[in-house]
């Protein structure tokens, strides 16, 4: 049993790594690599003709004169024989961005769009490779541990069905992560840059959960519905305030509003808000995250504050959900690298995710026998006896009616 099972993971891993490396491989024959941001000092004695020359046999575009000699440009040929060429130059006194040792792009320099009209579909294609091969990382290691242990697997399950699945899953991201930085920081420093792979996945993890509230929405009644509808519309919005409402996929140029008060100069408010007020969003998020999981609702509980007003909109996440939540408020301190905060982001929005598909099994899955008690109580507060068990269709109109008058399932 133990080694079947541990050769079906096998399968699995090796099957992943497939679709990973495949997806990969489309990508960068597709779409090649994502140009990268590089600042270049030209030697004062360069005129401009010989500098467009070299310009192009750089793979150099998209310059600007930043101070002096020195040009901003997006570099498009990253290979190392084309980056060893450009730094012996007699015409490039100097570059930054630009590991002049290992001979390659740094780590932290800021990745461009991919020049192509496609480019979400590129960025789709990244994330998902990198999901993939996370997986088939996780399925290796699982077969691994069968192999030498027999029945680890079944352990795992039975401590995770008694632990609560999603506080344990965040636990080993956050482990991940904290090993990434300790074993390769350079990798580890790669995936938190500026549109990179973690700050894309929190945006679609963003918009996945803003679609499963409207779902929710449209099988809910009354306040249960406005409140599902309400955090569709504010994830969704947090979704475009994470790409910038796309400004870097469509390159589209920073408007000098922006350009003055965003403390990054992207169009997006919580960056505008920033700037003007000083006050680090970050700060804002993890507070309202603490009140909202934490405190708010032992105070309903405690009956502290009444549930009345806007108070009876409100929603929350289920208990499952609060060390995830509290694990992702912790690495919004941004410690050691001040990058953190985009691990915190991507953690808290697939809290969100979760928080969302709660909600939408919340509202599919009201059993068949719990609605005919409602159902049934409310007849004989009628005086109707003639109601058929198990006539679902009648059952179901009388359900919707009651869930109308009496708002059923609002709360958690």
């Amino acid at each position: 049993m133990g080694s079947a099972l541990a050769r079906r993971l096998g399968v699995y891993a090796v099957i992943l790594c497939l679709v990973a490396g495949a997806l990969y491989g489309t990508l960068r024959v597709t779409f090649g690599q994502r140009p990268v941001y590089v600042n270049v000092r030209w030697s004062a004695t360069l005129k401009s003709f010989p500098r467009q020359i070299l310009e192009r046999r750089y793979g150099l575009t998209d310059g600007v004169e930043r101070e002096g000699f020195t040009w901003g440009y997006a570099l498009n040929d990253l290979s190392t024989a084309n980056i060893a060429a450009l730094l012996n130059d007699p015409a490039v006194e100097d570059t930054h961005h630009i590991d002049q040792a290992a001979l390659r792009v740094d780590v932290l320099a800021e990745r461009l769009p991919y020049r192509t009209s496609h480019r979400n579909i590129a960025v789709g294609l990244e994330i998902v490779a990198a999901l993939a091969l996370l997986a088939a990382l996780g399925a290796f290691i699982l077969a691994l541990l069968e192999l030498l242990w027999i029945g680890t697997v079944i352990r795992i399950n039975y401590a995770l069905d008694s632990f609560g699945r999603p506080a344990a899953a965040f636990i080993v991201m956050a482990a991940a992560f904290i090993l990434l930085y300790k074993v390769a920081q350079r990798a580890y420093s790669a995936l938190l840059v500026e549109d990179g792979l973690v700050e894309n996945a929190t945006a679609l993890a963003l918009f996945t959960a803003g679609a499963l509230f409207a779902a929710t929405a449209k099988r809910r009644v009354g306040t249960a519905r406005s409140a599902a509808a309400v955090f569709s519309l504010l994830l969704v919005v947090a979704a475009f305030e994470e790409i910038s409402w796309g400004q870097r996929i469509l390159g589209i140029e920073t408007p000098q509003f922006f350009v003055r008060h965003s403390a990054q100069s992207e169009i997006n408010i919580h960056n505008t808000f920033q700037g003007v007020s000083s006050i680090r969003t970050k700060h804002l998020v993890a507070v309202v995250f603490l009140l909202y999981v934490l405190v708010l609702p032992r105070l309903l509980r405690a009956g502290v504050i009444p549930l009345r007003g806007p108070v009876k909109y409100l929603i929350f996440p289920p208990a499952s959900l609060t060390i995830p939540i509290l694990i992702g408020i912790a690495f919004l301190a941004d410690v050691p690298t001040e990058n953190e905060e985009e691990i915190g982001e991507f953690l808290l929005a697939g809290c969100l995710c979760l928080f969302g598909r709660h909600e939408l099994r919340r509202a599919s899955d009201i059993s068949f026998d719990l609605a005919v008690s409602q159902v049934e109580h409310a007849m004989r507060e009628r005086g109707d006896v003639g109601l058929v068990r198990h006539d679902k269709d009648r059952v179901a109109g009388l359900v919707k009616s009651i869930e109308q008058r009496h708002d059923l399932g609002t709360r958690l």
